[in-house]
């Protein structure tokens, strides 16, 4: 039987220098998840120090990471090293919202080549006119993606993203500070 695939000297070229290619993604993918770390630490003492007595952090899950970031997946042209903390209303009526964090990449959408800091909420809750408040007081250098069933969208969601190509510590930290000021303790402040 003959094989129809054959490798070309690109593909010989690059499992050539597979095992350098390797370690290069493994240690700039353990950089990255040491750097979101801080964050996503910080991220955590603010919904603990902000949110209302009847809301919990749930303990971690198969859908988020409580108390590691080290999710590193590659699926479907999609990579991500990313953290969600899960929070739970403690009351008859069930209420879930997720913070998290990531780098993003996908091999088939240029834009989503990006860190990321955002709000999910599985049961809306906020007009869409409150987050649409919030994206008209954020700078414009930040992109800002909005999901909201008033959009005919599935879910509520306010992104904040740092596109890969403006990266910088320096717009880290600034657009780290803009999502916890104008989006995490508001959201949390307005929890019941």
């Amino acid at each position: 039987m003959k094989r129809k695939i054959e490798l070309d000297e690109l593909d010989r070229k690059c499992l050539e220098e597979m095992p350098l290619l390797l370690e290069v993604l493994s240690s700039t993918s353990s950089k990255v998840e040491k750097f979101l770390a801080t964050y996503y630490k910080d991220m955590k003492e603010v919904i603990h120090k902000t949110l209302p007595k009847n809301w919990k952090i749930k303990e971690k899950s198969k859908l988020t990471y409580d108390v590691s970031i080290s999710d590193i997946v590659l699926v479907n042209n999609y990579y991500s090293i990313c953290g969600s903390i899960h929070i739970e209303k403690e009351s008859e009526e069930k209420e879930i919202f997720y913070c998290g964090l990531g780098y993003y990449c996908s091999t088939v959408d240029d834009k989503y080549n990006c860190y990321s800091f955002h709000i999910e909420n599985e049961t809306p809750t906020k007009p869409l006119k409150f987050y649409e408040e919030i994206e008209e007081s954020l700078q414009e250098s930040n992109e800002v993606v909005i999901e909201h069933q008033e959009k005919a969208d599935e879910r509520e969601l306010i992104e904040i993203r740092v596109n890969i190509n403006s990266f910088s510590i320096d717009k880290m930290e600034e657009t780290f500070r803009i999502f916890k000021e104008s989006i995490l303790i508001p959201f949390l402040k307005n929890k019941k």
